[in-house]
């Protein structure tokens, strides 16, 4: 009987199957999410001035050292323009957050504990010497990598990238995933299916969470249960960087995927999986693209979206590493599993006085969508694991975006 693979060695060979895309040059509106491909280097000091932290005076320092000390106001610093002036002893310049320290003053102190009447501010509290500034270079020198290559451009790197007028980067190319359902029993959502048929809810679903992972998506729509279709699907796989396909996949009479996968060449590198579910999980490589043959049931085919396609994705767009989650929480229920596979299980996120903590839901199986759709998060039950008792520390996998909750 074959041997199933498990969970890490079968990830492993995924991953190690897997070549960065080419790159392209895009502009910083289209750049959020791509993965760098060149350093990125300061065009001059952050901050390129000394900056005021603070909404107050900016001062001498030492002109505090006897506060409450009374200074003569002399003007106003705001963002964007120069102040013009120097401060002397003895003397004070109303600043805001953010504006350029003038000339001559040391420190600022906090509009809070200062009170100005007549064109003289009374300084209550002593200040020392660069307190509530930003100094110059703090951040990066000019010159200074400030995001390397090879890294994820998040909302706080494109910020980044503006800071130094960087308004193109060279980055991976966008994946671009074609997705198939295979099944006479599907059909589109938009028709009224028969008793014996099921709308197709897969490809929905997986399309939504590769767009979230950065994917651009390609619709090969329904097929059939029969190995020329499912040939002519991987005939088309030049329009793509990987395929999906869902259905088609386990031991039955109807299952033809890996028939035509074979027939078609390919190098399968994985056929099954010791998870559940997902199972029947296959991948390979059709003319060096990559091919994941996902189970028909519905949490199937999003957990072992999750487990492996996304990170591949991660893998296509170029990062080292993938972001593949996994936290520690404390399980508030019992838990039980076979304990021959893997086992990932739905359950609820929370948050309690500094604790993460995750409930089991409802949970009937690989075809429940329904209380599936609840799931924020994969309590993860390795092999030979039976169960888990209440106030275990358990481990589990994040899915999508989900935040914490707090009870």
């Amino acid at each position: 009987m074959r041997r199933l693979k498990s969970f890490t060695s079968a990830r492993n060979k995924v991953f190690g199957a897997v070549r960065p895309l080419p790159e392209e040059t895009v502009d910083l509106a289209s750049a959020r999410g791509r993965v760098l491909v060149e350093d990125i280097r300061a065009d001059r000091d952050l901050p390129p001035f000394h900056r005021s932290a603070m909404d107050g005076y900016a001062v001498k320092a030492e002109d505090t050292a006897s506060a409450p000390s009374r200074l003569k106001v002399i003007g106003e610093a705001v963002p964007g323009k120069e102040f013009g002036g120097v401060i002397k002893q003895g003397e004070a310049v109303r600043i805001m957050t953010g504006a350029a320290l003038p000339d001559g003053a040391d420190a600022v102190q906090m509009v809070e504990v200062c009170s100005e009447l007549d064109g003289v501010v009374e300084i209550r509290e002593t200040v020392s010497a660069m307190e509530n500034v930003a100094p110059q270079g703090e951040d990066a020198s000019a010159g200074d990598i400030i995001l390397s290559a090879g890294s994820l451009l998040t909302p706080a790197a494109i910020a980044l990238l503006a800071s130094v007028g960087k308004t193109e980067v060279q980055v991976r190319r966008c994946p671009v995933i074609g997705i198939a359902v295979n099944g006479d029993e599907v059909i589109p959502p938009d028709q009224i299916p028969a008793r014996t048929q099921i709308r197709d809810a897969n490809s929905h679903a997986i399309a939504s969470r590769l767009e979230q992972a950065g994917a651009e998506i390609r619709s090969f729509g329904i097929i059939g249960d029969d190995e020329s279709s499912i040939a002519g699907l991987f005939s088309s796989i030049v329009e793509v960087d990987a395929l999906i396909l869902t259905g088609g996949v386990s031991m039955g009479r109807y299952d033809f995927v890996k028939n035509a996968l074979e027939n078609a060449g390919a190098e399968i590198i994985v056929s099954g999986v010791a998870i559940k579910p997902g199972k029947p999980f296959t991948f390979a490589l059709v003319e060096d693209k990559p091919v994941f043959a996902l189970p028909g049931n519905p949490v199937s085919g999003l957990v072992t979206t999750e487990l492996f396609v996304i990170p591949a994705i991660d893998f296509l767009k170029g990062l080292e590493k993938p972001g593949f989650t996994i936290m520690r929480a404390e399980l508030r229920g019992e838990v039980k599993s076979p304990g021959e596979r893997t086992a990932f299980l739905p359950v609820s996120l929370g948050w309690d006085d500094g604790v993460p903590f995750v409930v089991p839901l409802p949970y009937h199986g690989s075809g429940d969508f329904v209380n599936f759709a609840k799931a924020e998060a994969l309590l993860v039950v390795p092999a030979k694991v039976s169960e888990y008792d209440s106030a275990s520390i358990v481990d589990v996998v994040p899915l999508e975006s989900r935040s914490w909750r707090s009870d």
